[in-house]
């Protein structure tokens, strides 16, 4: 299913979606998907208060072509609903530099959300083959959470076209 959810107003002064509308436009995609008018109870049948939840993000880009912080905070606030605790939800790309251009906070080991990459805990040693797909996986992905959320930009692919999730 797709749904889609719109807003006239999310973007203010700048380049910046605005917090208050994103939030809005998540909850209401949220529960127009699962057919229900509380978001908490939807975001609940896909996660448990006891998971490590990864969001996986793209920064490759750097700030202005990068999954927005303010839509991960969105995805945030609803998690904490569940309720999930902070530390155990985790903020992730490829390399801390890539996420710091984007305009996210590193966070490996303090209290609250962390937020880091892949260059902190490595890729596992033994590729990983499923498919035509061969390579190394994140240990963030393999070995610290639970589940997963894949938040990806719109991005070209010279023999793919638009790989979207497809490469997150």
């Amino acid at each position: 299913r797709v749904v889609v959810a719109r807003s006239e107003d999310l973007f203010g002064i700048g380049d910046a979606p605005q917090r208050r509308q994103t939030g809005r436009m998540l909850t209401a995609g949220i529960e127009s998907l699962f057919g229900v008018t509380d978001s908490t109870r939807a975001w609940r049948k896909l996660f448990k208060p006891d998971d490590v939840v990864g969001i996986k993000i793209n920064c490759i880009a750097g700030p202005s072509l990068s999954t927005h912080p303010v839509v991960v905070a969105a995805i945030v606030s609803e998690l904490r609903k569940v309720p999930i605790p902070p530390e155990n939800i985790i903020i992730w790309d490829r390399k801390n530099k890539e996420l710091q251009r984007a305009g996210y906070d590193i966070n490996v080991k303090g209290p609250g959300v962390r937020c880091y990459g892949t260059d902190v805990t490595g890729y596992e040693e033994k590729a990983f083959a499923r498919g035509s797909f061969g390579g190394r996986l994140s240990k963030i992905l393999t070995r610290r959470i639970t589940a997963l959320i894949n938040v990806p930009v719109l991005k070209d692919h010279g023999g793919a076209g638009v790989t979207i999730s497809m490469k997150n």
